[in-house]
């Protein structure tokens, strides 16, 4: 699912596993470590951060998926969420190597289930504030792929994540 990103232009939106969707605001050089390097400045919409010109090809960055990529993921969001271990060391490794991939696939499947999660039992702080990071992301990096309203595309994706709740309900 991750699409080859190639070098970036000021103006190109990337999304960053960790930052999610930002705009290529430019190339600076920044003296780090005492030495000059050259750092593309990424603009997200809450703060700016840096990538280092040479490390931009690898995977933690990729190019804003297709609309059409987006309504792909809607269907595997509607399907029934798959359990996530309740232990915590095992849950945390899950979620980690999710992030950690930065295919949009791999983050849709993780929403629908936390969500399922959030539907059987209460989620923890940390599970729900990670839940609504990348529903955020993920509503962000549509908006910008299609130019749709964000409330619009959070109301698709939360009446996805209800069609896929009602699985879990109706097998019980």
């Amino acid at each position: 699912m991750t699409t080859s990103l190639g070098i970036p232009q000021k103006g190109d939106y990337i999304v960053h596993t960790v930052h999610g969707v930002g705009k290529v605001m430019g190339v600076e050089e920044k003296e780090i470590g005492g030495k000059k390097r050259r750092l593309f400045k990424v603009k997200t919409s809450l703060y700016t951060y840096w990538i280092p010109v040479n490390a931009i090809c690898q995977e933690k960055v990729r190019k804003v998926c297709s609309p059409l990529t987006f309504q792909n993921m809607l269907s595997l969001i509607r399907k029934k969420p798959e359990e996530i271990a309740e232990q915590y060391g095992r849950k945390k490794r899950k979620v980690t190597t999710t992030l950690v991939d930065s295919s949009l696939s791999a983050k849709a499947r993780l929403i629908r289930d936390l969500h399922g999660c959030q539907v059987r039992r209460e989620l923890n702080f940390n599970d729900q504030m990670m839940l609504e990071k990348l529903k955020q992301q993920f509503v962000e990096e549509w908006a910008v792929a299609s130019g749709l309203k964000k409330s619009l595309i959070m109301k698709k994706l939360e009446d996805a994540l209800e069609e896929s709740a009602e699985k879990i309900i109706g097998a019980s």
